[in-house]
């Protein structure tokens, strides 16, 4: 058995983490991980880990604490040898000297809520999550065949188990021969996947969202070869948002692959991170979107060059102009939002009502990211997303329950809990 250290240090709520683009045939390519590494001959499990970080970040680790042990068992594919590996997890504050460059990728201090957005081993999720809520040391037990969990317990209770032949979901027949078509379009200058199967956090319900970048326009006649044979269905030239082709393949697993020229995009990055231009809602989606691309070709490199480009810390200005514009639309400006949702119940008028709510709702939660200096992760999931940020008004997730809940039943319940939004919201603002 391998024993092995993995270290994360923090400072201001944030982790130092590593992007691990440089070494060939590497494992862990493409993936965020702590740093750390193998133990050597004769050494201790702490001056492994110590040693370790000098040499990967410049830094002198002073206080490194032993909080986990984990064992790693893996499989490359089902039946073949298995590789076993312990691990000893560390956390820690105190460190000093100047950081370097690491010849294993890039170092980036990641603030904790934005770590799970991250292409992260599905396992990692489950010891942060640990990491977070308990103080001492703790034992998990991780099993893997490819990039596929199949197995966890923590201090030898199961928490997951999957039957070892379950379909990999990473691994579409289907998906993989549509990649390999994809790469022999010309116009095509890229292809990244997003969403959960990205981040390995697909399950059986997961779909693709496949993201193609294009020099120029890739035509219908050259789309329909390239798909013939893989779908029970397609459609063509959807374009409620971007410009997307959205099917079904014949295994049953939807994708929608969106088309954007990579050019455009870029501009479009450039307005909102390097001119600040605030929008109504959503502002910083397009960011976090790029950030958590995992790259699956690239032919001149323009991808990961423009992940590069905007692998910057939240712009100062940006947050104010958000605040600002967010403000004005949801309490100050005429009209404001909480308004026009209280004329709506007050005339009952329930399209009205679900329209400005909406609305209402998209923009409180724009603010909250802002805030917190942390890109917008999408429209899914947005109570769960804001509870893990720190800057929040206080009882904010009681009082947007209590609003939703009485929408429809009780107006004046409900212009009551607007009347909380605003004054939680305003206290801190202005704090």
């Amino acid at each position: 058995m391998l024993n092995t250290t993995l270290g994360y240090i923090e400072k201001d709520g944030k982790y130092l983490m590593l992007h691990r683009t440089k070494k060939k045939n590497d494992i862990n390519h493409e993936k965020w991980i702590g740093i750390g590494g193998k133990m050597e001959t004769g050494e201790s499990v702490l001056s492994c880990m110590q040693r370790e970080c000098k040499e990967e970040t410049g830094y002198d680790w002073h206080d490194p604490k032993l909080r986990a042990i984990i064992t790693f068992n893996f499989q490359k594919k089902e039946n073949d040898p298995l590789f076993s590996e312990l691990m000893f997890l560390f956390t820690g504050h105190e460190i000093s000297g100047q950081q370097k460059e690491c010849d294993e990728g890039e170092l980036v201090w990641i603030p904790k809520e934005e770590i799970a957005n991250l292409p992260l081993w599905e396992g990692d999720h489950l010891f942060f999550e640990q990491l977070e809520k308990d103080q001492e040391l703790f034992y998990m037990r991780l099993d893997y065949i490819g990039d596929r969990l199949i197995f966890a317990s923590y201090n030898e209770k199961t928490i997951l188990k999957k039957e070892g032949k379950e379909k990999n979901m990473n691994e579409s027949q289907q998906f993989i021969q549509l990649i390999e078509r994809l790469i022999e379009c010309d116009p095509i200058e890229a292809i990244g996947l997003g969403g959960s199967r990205a981040t390995n956090l697909a399950d059986a319900h997961s779909d693709y969202d496949l993201y193609i970048y294009l020099n120029q326009d890739l035509p219908l006649a050259e789309r329909e070869q390239v798909f013939e044979g893989l779908f029970q269905i397609i459609e063509y030239d959807n374009q409620f948002w971007e410009r997307e082709d959205d099917g079904i393949f014949l295994d049953g697993i939807p994708i929608d692959i969106l088309y954007r020229n990579i050019e455009d995009f870029d501009k479009a990055l450039e307005t909102t991170l390097l001119y600040h231009q605030a929008q109504n809602a959503y502002t910083t989606c397009l960011w976090n979107n790029l950030k958590n691309t995992k790259i699956l070709f690239d032919r001149h490199g323009k991808l990961k060059k423009l992940q590069t480009k905007y692998n910057i810390s939240y712009p100062i200005q940006l947050k104010e102009n958000i605040i600002q514009r967010h403000r004005a639309l949801l309490f100050d400006g005429l009209p404001n939002y909480a308004d026009q949702l209280k004329k709506a119940l007050l005339r009952n008028d329930m399209p009205a009502i679900n329209h400005r709510a909406a609305a209402f709702a998209e923009t409180y939660f724009d603010l909250l990211f802002a805030l917190n200096e942390t890109s917008h992760p999408g429209e899914k999931r947005m109570m769960n997303e804001t509870q893990k940020l720190e800057n929040v008004p206080e009882h904010f997730v009681e009082d947007l329950t209590s609003l939703f809940q009485h929408l429809f039943i009780d107006p004046n319940q409900a212009i009551k809990d607007l009347e909380q939004l605003k004054t939680q919201m305003k206290k801190l603002l202005n704090e």
